[in-house]
């Protein structure tokens, strides 16, 4: 084989390589991210992957306080105290409202309110007294990134419930109860730098 034609035929292994690395390269990085199990470096272009989870995390261990009506109230000697307002006489004043303003989507508070009897009166926010139904067989959700998008990240929450249990939350590990499981997903939206929850009733059905 003369010089010219080694030369050629390098030449054209070398193209070759270099299309087949560009097809694999385009391949990779316009990959659908759905069932996310490997570690990127941003999500939202300035929150990594980690950051994104654990921030999840919280706003999911949050959104379960609300559900919960577990929030933060006046007391007086350990005991809640009870305002009467509107001839009702069992309002309880919330003192941490910061825990829904920065749980839930602006656009979903007003109704968030008007389910949980919730009002604001002169300035200061209120809920009626009653009992929570939640199942109380739930003990908590092992949690991880589904999917994401630009302006939202999807949630795959993998759910434990167990007889005569303690309720945790957030879990890392599965339960050493002996327990049933459900998987559901739950989406959260970016909001002034913030993930917030934007359908309440995903989490909700999860303590159904």
């Amino acid at each position: 084989m003369k010089r010219n034609d080694i030369k050629y035929v390098v030449i054209f292994i070398l193209l070759i390589i270099l299309i087949v690395s560009t097809i694999i390269f385009s391949y990779y990085k316009n990959k659908p991210l759905n069932n996310v199990d490997r570690k990127v470096e941003y999500i939202f272009n300035n929150i990594t992957y980690d950051d994104a989870l654990n921030m999840s995390k919280e706003v999911f261990n949050n959104a379960l306080k609300l559900i919960k009506n577990d929030y933060e109230y006046e007391e007086n000697n350990n005991e809640i105290v009870l305002y009467s307002i509107n001839n009702y006489n069992e309002y309880r004043k919330i003192l941490n409202y910061s825990l829904i303003s920065n749980t839930l989507k602006n656009n979903i508070i007003n109704n968030f309110f008007i389910n949980k009897k919730i009002i604001n009166y002169r300035n200061e926010y209120y809920i009626e007294s009653y009992e929570n139904n939640y199942n109380k067989d739930y003990v908590g959700s092992i949690l991880n990134i589904n999917n994401y998008g630009d302006k939202f990240v999807t949630i795959k929450s993998i759910n434990y419930y167990c007889e005569d249990s303690n309720f945790i939350g957030v879990l890392n590990v599965e339960p050493e109860c002996k327990y049933t499981k459900k998987e559901s997903k739950f989406t959260l939206s970016l909001e002034n730098s913030l993930l917030k929850v934007n359908n309440l009733e995903e989490i909700e059905k999860i303590l159904k």
